[in-house]
């Protein structure tokens, strides 16, 4: 998810919380930003990731379901947020597992949502 905050302040969310594993990318200036916190009972491997996105596959401890997980935040920048369209396309066509894509494309359906 965006987080719009630092390593540190993570740090400490993640101890109110009781994660036991945190992933960052941290913001530039005041936009962005991005982390990922999760438990024991869930296995994480980080397939690839950019500022931009986390890819992940994640495997269930007890029923060993492993499935693919996606978290982004896409660029607010229409011009550039072709990069990241893009990459989703090709994680789709390496991947063969259930996939979530979660958090916030950045795209606006409707005028009047600007």
């Amino acid at each position: 998810m965006e987080t719009k905050n630092c390593e540190v302040v993570l740090c400490r969310l993640q101890t109110r919380l009781r994660f036991l594993h945190l992933c960052v990318y941290n913001p530039i200036g005041l936009a962005g930003g991005l982390a990922v916190l999760w438990n024991d009972y869930v296995f994480l491997s980080f397939v690839s990731s950019t500022p931009d996105y986390f890819n992940m596959t994640c495997t269930n401890e007890v029923d060993s379901n492993t499935w693919r997980l996606t978290c982004l935040h896409a660029l607010t920048v229409t011009r550039l947020r072709h990069v990241v369209w893009q990459d989703l396309i090709n994680i789709s066509l390496v991947n063969t597992l259930p996939w979530a894509c979660i958090d916030d494309f950045n795209e606006i359906l409707y005028h009047w949502k600007k």
